[in-house]
This record gives C-alpha cells, sequence and structure tokens, in this order.
C-alpha cells in the first residue's frame, strides 16, 4: 500500500494524538530505513552520504545516519536547513 503525503499526515497525527511523540516516530521510520539499506548493501567501511533537509524528513535521515555510523559505515550529512 502507498500513501500520499496528506495520508502519512493524517497517519502521524493520530499516533501522536494515541500517546507516540513526534521523535519517536522520527526513531521508528528512520531505524526502518537503515534496516533496509544494511539488507542491501554491505556498509562496514563504505562511503555513504545523507542529504537532510528541514522537518520531520530530515530528522529521519539523522537517525539513518546514526544507525548507519553504528555498522561502521563512513557517514557524511549534507544539511540543508535546520532540522525541526
Amino acid at each position: 500500500m502507498v500513501l500520499t503525503a496528506e495520508q502519512i499526515r493524517a497517519v502521524e497525527a493520530r499516533a501522536v494524538e494515541l500517546g507516540m511523540s513526534w521523535l519517536r516516530l522520527m526513531e521508528n521510520a528512520g531505524s526502518a530505513a537503515a534496516h533496509i539499506i544494511r539488507e542491501n548493501y554491505a556498509l562496514d567501511g563504505k562511503k555513504v552520504v545523507i542529504v537532510c533537509g528541514k522537518g520531520n524528513n530530515g530528522g529521519d535521515g539523522y537517525v539513518i545516519a546514526r544507525k548507519l555510523l553504528e555498522n561502521n559505515a563512513q557517514v557524511r550529512i549534507i544539511s540543508l536547513g535546520t532540522p525541526s
């Protein structure tokens, strides 16, 4: 199933209404993305660039970067804005 940006915002807002924090949502999304990357690529010692914009998606990128660093990737972040 693919959701639109509007549908994702509604799902996230509902999760927050039910008690999940925005930080937990970011941690979950970033961790899941990093897991998929690790499953598909050998990262040990590899150079990885993560481009992070502002807002929550940028925050997800910082989580991905942290998780890949934990798996011995050489991570560089390009920040296009201040994360919120």
